[in-house]
């Protein structure tokens, strides 16, 4: 199969680009893995003034469990920001909008 576009395909190396643009601004940046962190969106990222934002990266087109749209729903609910990304450019895109870039 011979893709037309270079946007990354894995969730990896998508993520990979999303963090590494937001840590090349200033914006710190933590990868929620590990015991106790089953559904938990894979990163959270703090800007200036206590903003906090969280990311579940996706492959293109690819949509997140039940279980991690509940926890979604339930960090809302706390007033928490969540984004799910399934690609580069629109993960640039939200964390400067989000943290006024």
């Amino acid at each position: 199969m011979v893709r037309a576009s270079t946007e990354p395909y894995l969730e990896k190396d998508i993520e990979a680009q999303v963090v590494k643009h937001a840590r090349s601004c200033g914006i710190k940046a933590r990868k929620m893995n590990g015991l106790g962190y089953k559904a938990w969106p894979d990163h959270v990222f703090f800007g200036p003034g206590q903003t906090t934002l969280f990311i579940e990266f996706k492959k293109p087109g690819e949509q997140p469990s039940k279980l991690q749209l509940k926890l979604h729903q339930e960090l809302r609910e706390m007033e928490y920001d969540v984004l799910v990304v399934d690609n580069v450019k629109k993960g640039k895109e939200e964390i400067d909008r989000f943290f006024s870039l």
